[in-house]
């Protein structure tokens, strides 16, 4: 069971290649701090769709740099060379997070709904952190709780 529920916001192109399967690590400038094997990341897309589309559990998080994070993840990453190191440039260490078990919502949760359960809610930039409680009240027994 999961112990840490990340909130990430993901570019819809991303977001539909990890639910179909194409792009199995999610590649990230930043890692996040607490994030750890087994735990459950949570997949926000922002505009145009503007709601969660679905979740994965994080297999691990890869730490390099970027030419050999390349190197490790260029069969999965869901990205061309050319996009990869456009993304990378000027960092000297990159982030993977590897996707395990994708699960896509039947139906997305959209910004609206969300805002219903919390209205000071806000789409995280990179990401944030939810708890159990905050997640059970969001998304109930959907996929993985």
């Amino acid at each position: 069971m999961s112990e840490n529920y990340l909130l990430l916001s993901i570019q819809q192109e991303y977001a539909n290649k990890i639910f179909v399967g194409s792009k199995r690590v999610e590649l990230r400038k930043n890692r996040p701090c607490r994030l750890n094997k087994g735990d459950t990341v949570i997949v926000y897309v922002p505009s145009p769709l503007k709601a969660i589309m679905g979740v994965f559990q994080a297999d691990g998080v890869i730490e390099a740099a970027p030419d050999e994070l390349w190197e490790e993840v260029k069969e999965i990453s869901g990205l061309s060379r050319s996009q990869f190191e456009s993304y990378y440039s000027q960092k000297q260490t990159a982030f993977g997070i590897i996707v395990n078990e994708p699960c896509r919502l039947e139906q997305p949760i959209t910004l609206s709904e969300i805002k219903n359960t919390w209205p000071d809610f806000h789409p995280p930039q990179i990401y944030q952190y939810l708890s159990k409680e905050q997640v059970n009240d969001l998304m109930g027994q959907t996929c993985f709780v």
